[in-house]
């Protein structure tokens, strides 16, 4: 839907804020559950394909800590969410 469009070989990125965006918002506990599904289902994906390897699993595991931290910083260590990332990390 672009009037004009052009091509350029320098590296940009243009990150666009907004209130009420997903960037913006609050996790919550079911926001965190979607986001480790998520990241569980891609290893899965993986090993059915057989790509799977200590460097993706380590990948996995700094995004799920990433969520654990995120329901930390909302004093939601007490849902289910979080006690299954924890025993996530522990494996």
């Amino acid at each position: 839907m672009a009037h004009r469009i052009w091509y350029t070989q320098e590296a940009n990125y243009c990150w666009r804020i907004r209130k009420g965006s997903v960037t913006q918002t609050a996790t919550t506990s079911k926001t965190a559950m979607d986001a480790l599904r998520a990241e569980m289902q891609y290893l899965v994906d993986l090993a059915m394909l057989g790509k799977l390897d200590q460097h993706l699993i380590d990948v996995f595991k700094e995004n799920i800590a990433s969520i654990k931290s995120q329901l930390n910083d909302q004093s939601l260590q007490t849902t289910d969410v979080y006690q299954r990332i924890c025993q996530q990390l522990v494996l």
